[in-house]
């Protein structure tokens, strides 16, 4: 295992598990009367689990998304 990762395969690896992986809003089910509220969130929740370090959200990012800044009295009850 330690061949490989050092000869570069270890990418071809990570890469084929990542792409094997069912879509996030398949995983992430909601009701459709939480459309808004679901889409806010799996958008969220997609920046912060980024694959790639350099293009996930930072704490400031998150704090800031649109996810936090909808009226909690327009959920569903």
């Amino acid at each position: 295992r330690d061949f490989c990762l050092s000869r570069g395969l270890g990418d071809v690896y990570k890469r084929q598990f990542v792409q094997s992986m069912k879509p996030l809003q398949d995983i992430v089910a909601s009701p459709p009367a939480y459309a808004k509220h679901h889409h806010a969130f799996v958008s969220l929740l997609r920046r912060l689990l980024e694959f790639d370090p350099a293009k996930r959200i930072t704490v400031e990012e998150a704090l800031t998304h649109p996810y936090f800044q909808l009226d909690p009295h327009d959920f569903p009850p």
